[in-house]
């Protein structure tokens, strides 16, 4: 059986899975169709074939034009059963059976890919908020959802002497807060900046603040945090040039914050999972479909309520940590993987 794939990046959903199903499964070849460049540092396997769609330089009607064009050319010549892909690179075609990912993106433009989704064999929502908007606008297409969440790498948290040491480095031997700042607005990173200096009132200690902020946004915020009262407790941290490794800055964290009300950066939540270190998401409806009960939410108003409570409460901190390490656990790309891979065995048989 030929599978096609068709692929963002190395981060996406459908990269993770196929991955690990092509080297579990030699028996069937799969074709990687990247919309993007192809990673540098591809896993490989005998079994995956790699094709790029290329023509960057043109206008996006005309990329999509002729990225669709491209991709049924790759699909009919490669004879594929299955093609897994996102909304946006979807195709209709009666001899090959579409599968089509939904994640947050989806929402806001829903309506314009009804026709699309209604054509497809079957559709995969990240998890049970999209798939209840489904139900209830599109009672037609539910019968075909299946919820199957983003998953996550499995890792040892760092040791204890890997912890100190990037705590005595960065933070004068101090716990700190780590929290992920970038692609927010300034207002967004002002009222987190309210929230630490209301803990810091109310704890009175050498706590600190790192702040995760891309390059573009160093110049600003910068200013920003010289007229701010605490601003020997706050550290600025610039994407792609910490001085230790991702998962060693948020394994020696207190916890970690998200301030973004809208798409998260799914794989940092949910290491923050697997190396045992409490999250604090900004609640909404949707966050909370994906998490469940293993993060701290917070409305606006309330950040700086929830990083006292984790403080005091540490039974509340332990407990919440077990809970979210067990999900990721349930969540690994392996199980993910093996379940994407029944239902592809199930449905071919359709």
């Amino acid at each position: 059986m030929t599978i096609a794939i068709e692929i963002s990046g190395t981060d996406d959903f459908y990269y993770h899975c196929f991955k690990n199903i092509a080297i579990m499964h030699p028996e069937h070849r799969f074709i990687f169709i990247f919309t993007n460049d192809i990673p540098y540092n591809r896993r490989t396997a005998n079994n995956i074939t790699y094709e790029t769609l290329g023509n960057k330089w043109l206008n996006w009607i005309s990329v999509k034009f002729l990225h669709k064009r491209k991709i049924l050319g790759i699909l009919k010549r490669n004879n594929a059963r299955f093609y897994f892909c996102s909304v946006i690179w979807a195709v209709n075609s009666e001899e090959i059976k579409t599968v089509v990912y939904l994640n947050e993106k989806f929402l806001t433009k829903r309506n314009k890919y009804f026709e699309l989704l209604k054509n497809s064999f079957w559709l995969i929502a990240e998890n049970d908020f999209i798939k209840n908007i489904l139900k209830e606008e599109y009672p037609s297409i539910n019968d075909k959802t299946t919820v199957i969440p983003y998953g996550t790498d499995i890792c040892n948290p760092s040791d204890e002497s890997k912890k100190e040491e990037v705590k005595k480095t960065i933070c004068s031997g101090k716990e700190y807060f780590l929290l992920e700042g970038t692609n927010c607005g300034t207002d967004t990173i002002i009222e987190a900046l309210k929230s630490f200096s209301y803990f810091k009132k109310w704890q009175q200690s050498g706590f600190k603040l790192i702040i995760n902020i891309s390059e573009s946004q160093k110049s600003e915020i910068s200013s920003l945090i010289k007229s701010y009262k605490y601003r020997e407790d706050i550290v600025l941290m610039i994407v792609g040039k910490e001085i230790f490794a991702e998962k060693d800055l948020i394994s020696s964290a207190y916890a970690l914050i998200f301030i973004h009300s809208t798409i998260l950066n799914l794989p940092k939540v949910l290491s923050g999972f697997c190396l045992k270190i409490p999250v604090v998401l900004l609640e909404n409806d949707f966050i909370q479909s994906s998490f469940n009960d293993n993060a701290l939410y917070y409305k606006k108003s309330e950040l700086s309520e929830k990083m006292i409570l984790l403080y005091k409460n540490e039974s509340l901190r332990n407990d919440l940590i077990q809970r979210a390490f067990h999900f990721s656990e349930s969540i690994s790309w392996e199980k993910i993987s093996k379940k994407i891979w029944n239902e592809i065995i199930e449905k071919s048989q359709e």
